[in-house]
Parts: C-alpha cells; sequence; structure tokens
C-alpha cells in the first residue's frame, strides 16, 4: 500500500502537480502550454479558492458572472471584479408596493404575511408586501356583514361555518359572514 502512494506521489511530483506555483514573472518547469506567471494573490479582483492544485481538483466553486474562472498549475479562482448587481427596490410611491419596513435590522426579525393576491418581499431594500392594496374591511354596520371577531388573532382560533347563502371571511380585518 505504502508503495503505491509513494509511486502516486512521485508520479504526482515528476508533472509538477502539488508543487508551489513559480514565482511571480517566473515559469512554470514543465512550459508546454502553462502560462508564464501566476495571477497575484495581492490583486484585489484575483480571488484564489486555493494555490494547491489537488484541493482544486476536489474544489466546487462558481464565480461571479462578472468574473472569468482559472483552475490551473497556480491553483483555482476567479479573476475579474466581483460587482454585485445594484439591488432594484421597490417603488414606495407605487400603489401596488407596501413596505412593512425599509430597515434590514426590523426585515430581519419579521414575519411578514402578505393578504392574497399579493408577493412578500425581503431583500436589500427592505420587506413589504406587492400587488394590489387589499380590499377594505367588510362595513360592520351594513346589515348583510355578521362579524363573529374583529381581532385577527381570536379568528385564527375560531372555527365557524356560516349559514347557506351566506360567504365566509378571515382576515386581517376579523372573520365573519357576509349575507
Amino acid at each position: 500500500m505504502y508503495r503505491f502512494i509513494a509511486a502516486v506521489l512521485l508520479c504526482c511530483a515528476a508533472c509538477g502537480v502539488g508543487t508551489a506555483p513559480p514565482p511571480e514573472g517566473g515559469s512554470d518547469s514543465v512550459g508546454k502550454g502553462v502560462q508564464a506567471s501566476c495571477p497575484n494573490p495581492a490583486d484585489p479582483d484575483v480571488d484564489y479558492v486555493s494555490q494547491d492544485p489537488l484541493a482544486c481538483a476536489a474544489a466546487f466553486f462558481a464565480c461571479a458572472p462578472t468574473q472569468t474562472t482559472f483552475n490551473d498549475s497556480c491553483g483555482c479562482g476567479c479573476i475579474g471584479p466581483a460587482q454585485q448587481p445594484t439591488p432594484t427596490c421597490p417603488d414606495p410611491a407605487d400603489p401596488n408596493v407596501h413596505y412593512v419596513s425599509q430597515s434590514l435590522a426590523t426585515c430581519s426579525v419579521s414575519l411578514i404575511g402578505c393578504p392574497a393576491g399579493q408577493t412578500g418581499f425581503n431583500d436589500a431594500c427592505g420587506c413589504g408586501c406587492i400587488g394590489p392594496a387589499a380590499p377594505a374591511c367588510p362595513n360592520p354596520a351594513d346589515p348583510k356583514v355578521h362579524y363573529i371577531s374583529q381581532d385577527p388573532l381570536k379568528c385564527a382560533a375560531i372555527l365557524f361555518q356560516c349559514n347557506a347563502g351566506q360567504t365566509s371571511f378571515s382576515d386581517g380585518c376579523g372573520c365573519g359572514c357576509i349575507d
């Protein structure tokens, strides 16, 4: 077993695998199609995943769309600016955008529940719901509206059934039946 490992290591060393990258501006000892110099790790546009080609053989990584992948005798990583696209924030002036908060701290601890027909968002812009505004609450003074409760928390714990011909509702306004 040890002879096999030694043979593999000897073969890898002869091929240049596992050796340190050549000095900046130097050339690789193999010299056949291998780049003359390695990307400078001090360059802010160079991100090494590893400088060990053996580790690179086992590494799974992806570069940003603005970067170029490299995986050679120098190691592996990404070259180019890792610019993140500027987030496109929902426009607070849009009547279909309903921010709960634009504070990342608040949004990170908030559970957002959006009314039916709206889609929630929680990103670098804040959190809230996008979609048409929820319809107005049924008017409790209307004789066709029969509230069981106007407390949404109580409604969540109540099981009720409307009479035949009535429509049930349970939302942020409360719950009940409408003739």
